[in-house]
């Protein structure tokens, strides 16, 4: 997540470019490991959470950071 912070900085410093092909980056490493990952583990990893609240949270998370990072990757947020 701090590799992820720093890439956040050529948002704040005007690089759009930068910033976008990292949230570009962003998305498929954080859809694969935040998202799919989770998902896989369905039903036989589910002693890996606390419970099914837990999993269906952890999931719920990164997919709300995954939509954010698409917004941020395809350009659609305000200067």
């Amino acid at each position: 997540m701090l590799i992820y912070a720093l890439c956040l900085l050529a948002g704040v410093y005007r690089k759009i470019t930068a910033y976008r092909l990292a949230m570009a980056f962003f998305v498929v490493v954080l859809g694969y490991g935040g998202v799919v990952k989770h998902l896989l583990n369905y039903p036989d990893g589910l002693s890996l959470y606390y419970s099914i609240t837990a999993y269906v949270i952890a999931i719920g998370i990164n997919v709300y950071g995954l939509v954010l990072n698409v917004i941020a990757a395809s350009g659609r947020f305000r200067e």
